[in-house]
């Protein structure tokens, strides 16, 4: 019987956060796009309302009541979202950094890769899924 391949056990879980990281992105998006079609629906637009500029006009704008609340709710989501995504960045980059699978940004150290500008996050999801990751040619 033929084997097959298994991920160790520090692949596994580099895998794992990330799924969990690209979940959390996801939403967010989802909450961000919620807000633009508010926005939309009431003929309002915002450039960047995402922004520390753009919060502020958020803030600002004239919305019906229910709209209004919407807007608001998502904003707090998305808020949480960004603080459990940038706790999600940090252990990936923590498992990244003690696993010697995955390059460093220092050139001596980039392996993997020819660019030694590539970040230890998107290493790390290289490595997880086995796939390397294809960047623009300069």
């Amino acid at each position: 019987m033929p084997t097959c391949y298994q991920p160790s056990a520090t692949e596994r879980l580099l895998r794992e956060l990330v799924r969990h990281r690209a979940q959390l992105v996801r939403t967010s998006v989802k909450h961000k796009l919620r807000v633009h079609a508010n926005l939309v629906k009431e003929n309002k637009c915002i450039y960047a309302p995402f922004s520390l500029k753009g919060r502020q006009q958020l803030k600002e704008v004239k919305l019906s009541e229910p709209r209004r609340q919407k807007v608001d709710d998502d904003l707090e989501v998305i808020d949480f979202l960004e603080l459990k995504i940038a706790e999600q960045d940090a252990k990936v980059k923590y498992v990244a950094r003690s696993n010697p699978d995955v390059p460093c940004s220092k050139p001596s150290q980039a392996l993997m890769y020819s660019r030694p500008s590539l970040s230890s996050l998107k290493s790390a999801i290289s490595l997880a899924f086995g796939k390397p990751i294809k960047l623009p040619p300069f």
